[in-house]
């Protein structure tokens, strides 16, 4: 079975993205996905090269707000992208960004 990788991607790549990326592996792993997750960030009406560089290599971006969803477009992403919609609230791991990635991710984290 080939290995999945996602990328999510926040304002700042801190706080929702990697927070996101360690809910959806914990949520691979009880799945027994064989996945890869990754984080980035989106400011300032850009991408961030590592991202832009390697954006094709994700087999689904989710994003935490709509207006990511264009730049992530942008630069030639055509694969499936699903927005979150999560707002710049939440600390790093802060339990309820924990529970509200969970539910949102239990459905679309899948073999």
């Amino acid at each position: 079975m080939a290995k999945k990788k996602y990328l999510f991607v926040c304002k700042m790549g801190k706080s929702r993205s990697p927070t996101a990326a360690r809910v959806a592996y914990e949520i691979a792993d009880e799945k027994g996905i064989y996945a890869d997750m990754f984080y980035g960030a989106a400011h300032e009406g850009n991408v961030d090269s590592v991202t832009e560089r390697h954006i094709n290599t994700y087999q689904k971006i989710f994003v935490m707000e709509l207006w990511m969803a264009s730049k992530i477009r942008r630069i030639g992403y055509k694969r499936e992208l699903r927005c979150l919609n999560i707002p710049d609230r939440y600390s790093f791991l802060d339990p309820q960004l924990v529970d509200i990635l969970r539910g949102k991710l239990e459905k679309l984290i899948s073999p």
